[in-house]
């Protein structure tokens, strides 16, 4: 034993454990990364005002739900408003009960989803491939322009995918790593999500994990589907959600055709809301992951997603949520949101590898096309970036 460089009880034999490998410690990064999400999501929250029309809705459900001390029926106007299940109306009242009717108490849910975030995406990656790889992956995800601006924007959406993804991720852990102790936390994480935006949640989770199994190459037979069978954590979620849709059938019968055939089942099948092509998700993919859009094909490329089955889920995890909202008559930006944490996360494993041995190697044709293309893309505004004249 050692203290301070001097040898206590030289003439002890070294316990067993002496020439084990020292713990690692998370706290640095961790902390590095809250003081990263902080600047990012919280500095001037409140700036500028709430927004018209989606934050200031939502805003207003959440007073009502104060005034009215009506915490089962969310109200707007007065009227009740059952298009969306209230936990982003639960979490914003709470926060106005703290912290008064301002706005930055307003958008203090999404901020907070945001940061979580971060702490997910460092948590997976650390899982997958160590640290480095979850840092990088928590950088890229804090910095991409979508992430960014919903992260500071009360809407459902932020909320939503810190829960989807949660339980997504934990069901995967739970099917490749055989923890079936997870099982429980993932479907804890998707009935909150599906008290945030709807049955959706259940949706994606499964079309997910499913497709993973079926994938050639990937965990497939009979034992990957019986692992898909949890009959108790099934009974956890229905525990969870069914008390609040039943609540409000019983106050008001119409609630199921409106809200599970209209708002649901009518926005995907029909284009009365919000319509959209089917490419509609293509550019606004590439805009959400900003500035990291052009090194996403070298990415996918470098960590041989077709070769190596965590790379493969966290491929089959975008494209779900991708597709799945492209094949939806009715389409938003913020609908896939989801969708950049996995792709975070295959943009830190592939930057980790740049540091292979020890010192950044650039070495790849791929890497360097898709560096020119980057700087060749923000090549417009360079010049009024330093102040000097466009020609």
């Amino acid at each position: 034993m050692q203290f301070f460089g001097r040898q206590l009880f030289p003439n002890r034999r070294k316990p067993e454990t002496a020439n084990r490998k020292p713990i690692f410690s998370d706290w640095p990064f961790l902390l590095g990364l809250g003081l990263v999400g902080l600047v990012l999501f919280f500095y001037r929250l409140g700036v500028p005002p709430l927004m018209d029309p989606d934050e200031g809705r939502y805003a207003e459900i959440a007073r009502e739900m104060l005034v009215l001390k009506d915490w089962i029926v969310p109200h707007l106007n007065l009227l009740p408003y059952l298009e969306k299940p209230p936990l982003v109306y639960w979490l914003t009242a709470l926060s106005f009960k703290v912290l008064g009717y301002t706005e930055a108490a307003a958008r203090l849910a999404a901020a907070a989803g945001a940061l979580g975030g971060l702490f997910l995406a460092y948590g997976l990656g650390r899982v997958l491939w160590g640290p480095g790889a979850g840092v990088l992956s928590a950088l890229a995800a804090a910095t991409c322009a979508g992430y960014v601006a919903l992260g500071r924007i009360l809407t459902l959406d932020m909320t939503f995918s810190l829960l989807l993804n949660l339980g997504i991720g934990l069901g995967f852990l739970a099917l490749s790593r055989e923890r079936p102790r997870l099982w429980p936390w993932a479907y804890l994480a998707l009935a909150l999500a599906v008290l945030t935006k709807g049955p959706v949640a259940l949706v994606l989770a499964g079309l997910v994990w499913g497709i993973w199994v079926l994938f050639p190459g990937g965990e497939s037979g009979l034992r990957s589907w019986r692992a898909l069978v949890q009959p108790w954590s099934w009974l956890l979620l229905a525990a969870l959600t069914l008390p609040w849709f039943i609540a409000v059938q019983w106050r008001y019968p119409e609630f199921f055709r409106f809200f599970v055939l209209e708002q649901h089942f009518g926005r995907f099948l029909t284009p009365a809301i919000h319509p959209e092509p089917l490419y509609y998700y293509g550019p606004v993919l590439l805009g959400l992951l900003l500035p990291w859009t052009w090194l996403l094909p070298w990415a996918l490329a470098v960590n041989g997603w077709r070769r190596d089955p965590e790379a493969r889920f966290l491929v089959i995890w975008a494209a779900v949520i991708v597709i799945f909202f492209s094949l939806s008559r009715g389409k938003l930006v913020p609908y896939i949101l989801p969708a950049l944490l996995p792709l975070a996360l295959i943009l830190g494993r592939a930057l980790t590898r740049l540091t292979g041995v020890g010192r950044l190697s650039f070495n790849s044709r791929f890497l360097k096309t898709s560096l020119l293309i980057w700087g060749g893309a923000g090549w417009p505004w360079w010049p009024s970036r330093f102040g000097l004249p466009r020609r």
